[in-house]
């Protein structure tokens, strides 16, 4: 799922625990983490740019992670802390699970560790490239994926009858 999208769930979220509770900090922490998440994807990129096999660590994506912080929170400051602390996070989680169309279980990090990170095995689709092969292309790839239209495929064509 795009950053503008959890990027605008995560304010929601913020104004939302800021309206119930008055606490800036906690809706700080709410915005932040809903959307800094996704930095884990970078070393991802870095480190498959040439390789062949797809593989994705994306310690944040983790619901065990999440839920360790949930409950560190909640024995720390209770109830309130908790959904602060870790409800933005598995709401970015949900999302991208909707959004990207793969399986929960994708985001547990023992998943992903027991099929070798790689995403074909741990997800069960034929892999896509999805990422630049060159890091001199990846800055525009972020740049595209944080505000471009989603990719759709071209009109016309021999798929609709038409030759080119």
């Amino acid at each position: 799922m795009r950053p503008v999208y959890h990027l605008a769930v995560s304010s929601g979220l913020a104004l939302l625990q800021w309206r119930l509770t008055g606490s800036r900090r906690g809706a700080l922490w709410i915005l932040a983490s809903g959307v800094l998440i996704d930095l884990d994807h970078l070393p991802d990129y870095l480190l498959n740019v040439r390789r062949e096999e797809l593989r994705l660590t994306l310690l944040f994506h983790s619901w065990e992670l999440w839920v360790l912080v949930a409950l560190l929170a909640a024995w720390r400051a209770g109830p309130l802390g908790a959904v602060t602390l870790g409800g933005s996070p598995v709401v970015h989680l949900w999302l991208d699970v909707w959004g990207n169309r793969v399986p929960a279980r994708f985001f547990f990090l023992s998943w992903r560790w027991r099929h070798g990170f790689r995403l074909g095995q741990a997800v069960g689709v034929r892999e896509r490239r999805t990422f630049p092969r060159s890091v001199q292309a990846l800055p525009g790839y972020v740049l595209r994926s944080l505000v471009g239209p989603p990719r759709r495929p071209p009109r016309g064509g021999e798929e609709f009858g038409h030759s080119a």
